[in-house]
C-alpha cells in the first residue's frame, strides 16, 4: 500500500512540476524491500533478473527518458519481483507503458517524423497505470 501512495505522489509531482524528488524513490524502495522481506525465497529466485533489468533501466535507458522514469520502472520491477514475477513481468510492464504512451501521443499528433515528441509529456502516469494493469494481467494469466 505504501508503494502505491509513493507512486501516486510521484505521478502527481511529475504532472504538476515535470520532476520528481528523490525522496519519493527512497520511500518506494523502503516499501518494496519490505515486500521482498515478506515474500522470502520466491522473490530471491528473480533477483538476478531484477538486477539486470534495473541496470538496463538506470544506465542506457536513462538517455531515452528521464531519470525519474528509470527509477519508477526499477521500483515497479522490484515490487513485481516481490509479487513473484520475473522478466515476463518487467517486459510486460515496460511494453504496456511504451505502447500506451505511443498510442496517446499519436492520437494527439505529438510525435515527429523522427519519432520524438513535439512537446514533452509526463511519462510517469503511463508507467504507473501500466504497472497496475500488468499486476492484474500477470495474476490472471501467468502461473508463478
Amino acid at each position: 500500500m505504501g508503494f502505491a501512495v509513493a507512486l501516486y505522489y510521484g505521478v502527481r509531482q511529475d504532472m504538476e512540476e515535470q520532476r520528481v524528488y528523490d525522496r519519493i524513490w527512497w520511500i518506494s524502495a523502503l516499501f518494496a524491500v519490505c515486500l521482498l522481506a515478506l515474500t522470502g525465497r520466491e522473490a530471491l529466485r528473480h533477483m538476478p533478473e531484477f538486477a539486470l533489468y534495473a541496470l538496463v533501466q538506470e544506465v542506457p535507458m536513462s538517455r531515452a527518458y528521464g531519470k525519474a522514469d528509470c527509477h519508477a520502472f526499477s521500483f515497479c520491477g522490484l515490487v513485481l519481483t516481490g509479487l513473484g514475477f520475473g522478466l515476463e513481468g518487467y517486459i510486460l510492464h515496460m511494453s504496456l507503458a511504451l505502447i500506451s504512451l505511443t498510442i496517446v501521443q499519436l492520437a494527439d499528433h505529438n510525435i515527429t517524423r523522427q519519432g520524438r515528441l513535439f512537446l514533452p509529456v509526463p511519462f510517469l502516469p503511463y508507467i504507473a497505470c501500466s504497472f497496475w494493469v500488468s499486476v492484474i494481467l500477470l495474476h490472471l494469466f501467468f502461473i508463478r
